[in-house]
């Protein structure tokens, strides 16, 4: 199988305090995870103050999905226990893939070749509304505060939609 992290062994808590460290040491001033009914995290929520506006963003860890392309994957010789085990495969692979993905983001802003809202610009979240989705002002005045221009993080974001 060539899914990235698909035998992980790091825990879900070693991952997540990896990418709360990464976020605060790029900025971050708030950082909440969001539990949900299996009492498991589902999400990280941060702000980071950017142009003197907090901006919040949402990285939700998709563990349901993840683990339906696990058993998607598996040999049809499979043992039993390997079944078993496979939530928590898929829930530490999941976070073990965001955690991969926030150090290598992170090193990108650090490094000047991106800004963190051509980084993290789908990751924006109201939290006022509890929405991942904001409407076009916001996303101008977001774009503008971060001396972004609207017009080309819009046109990116259409293209990263096709």
């Amino acid at each position: 199988m060539a899914l990235k992290n698909y035998t992980s062994t790091v825990s879900v808590l070693r991952s997540i305090a990896y990418i709360e460290s990464k976020l605060t040491q790029n900025g971050a001033r708030q950082i909440l995870k969001e539990y949900g009914p299996t009492g498991k995290v589902d999400c990280i929520c941060f702000t980071i103050p950017l142009q003197g506006k907090d901006v919040h963003f949402k990285l939700a860890a998709r563990i349901a999905q993840c683990e339906e392309v696990l058993k998607q994957n598996l040999s049809s010789r499979v043992k039993p226990e390997t079944r078993k085990k496979l939530p928590a495969q898929a829930e530490r692979t999941a976070w073990k893939i965001i955690s991969d993905l926030v150090e290598v983001q992170m090193a990108m802003i650090e490094l000047k070749q991106r800004e963190v809202m051509e980084i993290f610009l789908p990751y924006v979240y109201n939290c006022e509304t509890a929405n991942r989705r904001v409407d076009i002002t916001e996303f101008i005045l977001w774009s503008r505060a971060c001396d972004i221009d609207p017009k080309k993080a819009f046109s990116k974001l259409l293209k990263e939609l096709e």
